[in-house]
């Protein structure tokens, strides 16, 4: 290629990752989020491993890279591999097509898609991922087309580093760059036959997986999901991820559909509705017009992190795994951005040819050849299409504002008293409060420990130890430290509720506090939940969870205490909280209780939990967890079991339930056996007996 037109490409290239840089700078998030962020942060500042396959590569870079302990600089390393992948994304489809505008316009398009703009500015692994995949697709293309064996040992190092990253993607992603170099499969079965080819072959993806030794090395880490790796064992779980299960025992053939249906529509609305009739189009016209060996390619390439995978995984149908799932084909929808690119080349070639003699008559361009004039013509067509992706995501990508969960950490952190001890649980715990603890060391004083012994070198047993062991460890910390206990999860007895979370209360009974900056937060967390302002799937399942933990607190509160214990403060927070679904849900199950400890006015009071309960299934969020609405439904059939009772009603929630939740802790199944068993339904009951081998009402 000669040295101008390199310098074009450069220049180009260069424009498209500053309006990407643009973008991610603008929208970036200032504050701590969820997903894995808080995880990545402490491991990138203070040093550690990031959980299976633990990513070294991405760790070693992010150690490098980070200049200060702030979110920004370490959500600025994901920006930086994000912009990197836009570029080499656009030097690849130049490669491919010799088409610098059909290349901008794919190039732009990936950059401002759903999926990677999400990804690209919070503190992440994918950015990387699709960085490494992108530079191992540009170097097949030019094995392919030069057939220079340099081409090929440098795929093999670059390979390793990509599988050094994020070897699931990367494996799944590798078929289209073995159809896109089949053209050459003659020169490569003559390389075969020389030991020299092997020997480099191998040490070049050695010399790429090389990162992997650093799981070794680091000693004593301060941050390490599962600890250090002292054995070959350990490191093995690490790389094969075999401490985590993607085999959910709820998730049934249903959910399988459900997602194939989800994913499909998350693919074709990656670039905004009017991206998904260009993308079609531009499917079909590549088909009919490219090599179709690179249509394999992009097909496969699609196909790989995406539906395939899907294939392989069995997740529950849910919204919480749904948000999981969410950046999982980062690399696949590539290969949507060419199709869409190839659509819209293709519409501003339609609108040409029809528009051709007018355009050339016209005084406005009288002076452009009518090469010029279709280079314009294609390169309007292309900034609108753009523009259009940008402008239909650019919502929902800024995340600029973003303080929720800076908020949530900080609250937690602020409102403990001196010298406490504060037990998490979960990512959505761990995280950002251990990351605002870790790094920016706020309130060093107070030891953050995970319950699972996870995370934090502080561990008080190996997270491999059998639960009662681990328990049996916790429980004598516990009960010989002299520093005062918290815990965010409900696993302290005897405890003070205070909402946000428990404090271990050794010497006195079950009790309920409230405090004014949590109670803060609270208004907070309501007033988003009203608004419905929320969007991202983590955030929504920590507001539910979260507004659960305080619905039980001041219920809890209510039915302890006399009346005129109640503030109009508590009664009006008491109200809202009961105005949304997990306050309905939580008060139900109190009432429930009630009901079932007095027989005054039985009847009365049936007809108000009855009248809860529709109340109740009108407000159902769309991102209510499977389990709750298990828990719901079983309620919601135990009331309508009451006298005078309504037996197919009954009969029909607990077995939405027992659908919702499909195992054998779903106590929904014992009063519906009975049910079937006064009927009598033996049929009804023997298929409920089969499904339930195990189950036992005793």
């Amino acid at each position: 290629m000669p040295s101008a037109a390199i310098s074009k490409k450069v220049i180009q290239a260069g424009v498209i990752g500053a309006l990407a840089l643009a973008a991610y700078l603008i929208t970036m998030p200032r504050l701590i989020t969820l997903e894995d962020a808080g995880l990545f942060q402490m491991v990138c500042h203070v040093g550690g491993i990031g959980h299976p396959p633990g990513y070294p590569l991405f760790t070693l870079l992010c150690q490098q890279l980070t200049l200060q302990d702030s979110v920004f600089n370490g959500n600025l390393i994901s920006v930086m591999f994000a912009v990197g992948a836009v570029m080499v994304f656009f030097s690849v489809v130049v490669s491919l097509t010799g088409d610098r505008i059909l290349a901008s316009i794919a190039a732009l398009a990936y950059a401002y898609s759903n999926t990677f703009w999400s990804q690209a500015i919070i503190i992440e692994v994918y950015s990387l991922a699709s960085l490494m995949f992108m530079v191992t697709w540009f170097i097949s293309i030019q094995y392919l087309k030069t057939a220079q064996i340099r081409y090929w040992y440098l795929l093999c190092l670059f390979v390793g580093l990509a599988l050094s990253n994020h070897w699931p993607l990367m494996v799944l992603s590798s078929p289209a760059l073995a159809v896109i170099m089949y053209p050459r499969w003659k020169n490569l079965w003559e390389e075969l036959k020389q030991p020299v080819f092997w020997l480099l072959s191998i040490l070049c993806l050695i010399a790429g997986l090389l990162p992997y030794l650093s799981l070794i090395l680091t000693v004593n880490p301060e941050v390490a999901v599962y600890g250090g790796v002292d054995s070959i064992e350990k490191f093995m779980r690490y790389v094969m991820r075999s401490t985590y299960s993607d085999d959910h025992v709820v998730a049934d053939s249903s959910h399988k559909i459900a997602y194939f249906f989800w994913l499909s529509k998350e693919a074709m609305y990656q670039l905004g509705l009017l991206g998904l009739p260009l993308i079609m189009t531009g499917l079909l016209h590549s088909i009919r017009t490219r090599d179709r060996f690179e249509n394999v390619s992009v097909i496969l390439l699609f196909l790989g992190s995406t539906f395939i995978l899907l294939a392989l995984l069995n997740f529950e149908f849910s919204p919480f795994y749904q948000a999981i799932f969410r950046p999982y084909p980062v690399i696949a929808y590539a290969a949507i951005c060419l199709w869409f690119a190839h659509g819209v080349k293709l519409l501003a070639t339609v609108l040409l040819n029809a528009t051709n003699e007018s355009l050339l008559s016209g005084k406005l361009l009288e002076h452009l050849s009518e090469h010029q004039i279709r280079s314009l013509v294609f390169l309007i067509a292309g900034v609108a299409a753009v523009f259009s992706v940008y402008s239909s995501n650019y919502q929902r990508a800024d995340r600029s504002g973003s303080q929720l969960i800076d908020t949530y950490a900080r609250t937690v952190l602020s409102t403990l008293p001196k010298d406490a001890v504060l037990f998490t649980y979960g990512d959505n715990q761990s995280g950002p409060i251990g990351y605002l603890n870790l790094v920016e060391e706020l309130r060093p004083d107070v030891e953050v420990r995970d319950w699972a012994n996870l995370v934090f070198s502080n561990r008080l047993s190996s997270p491999f130890m059998s639960l009662a062991a681990q328990q049996q460890a916790i429980e004598e910390f516990i009960n010989t430290t002299k520093r005062p206990v918290f815990s965010i999860e409900a696993r302290l007895s005897p405890s003070t509720n205070l909402g946000l979370y428990h404090r271990f209360n050794p010497l006195g009974g079950e009790n309920y506090e409230f405090e004014s900056d949590i109670t803060d937060y609270l208004d907070r967390l309501l007033q988003l939940y009203i608004d419905d302002e929320l969007t991202d799937g983590h955030e929504q399942y920590l507001l539910f969870n979260q507004l659960i933990a305080f619905s039980k607190q001041y219920v809890g509160f209510a039915r302890s205490r006399p009346p005129s214990d109640m503030t109009e403060e508590v009664f009006l927070r008491l109200n809202l909280l009961q105005s949304t679904f997990p306050g309905k849900l939580v008060t139900l199950e109190e009432l429930y209780k009630q009901y079932q400890s007095i027989n005054v006015n039985a009847a009365t009071q049936r007809e108000v939990l009855v009248d809860l309960a529709a109340k109740a299934e009108e407000q159902i969020p769309t991102y209510a967890s499977l389990q709750s609405l298990a828990v719901f439904y079983e309620l919601v059939g135990r009331v309508h079991a009451l006298s005078p009772e309504s037996v197919e009603l009954s009969i029909e929630y607990f077995h939405r339930s027992i659908d919702a939740w499909p195992v054998d802790e779903n106590t929904s199944i014992c009063p519906l056996m009975q049910i079937y068993l006064k009927g009598p339904n033996k049929k009804a009951y023997d298929a409920l007996e089969q499904k339930f081998p195990d189950y036992s009402c005793e």
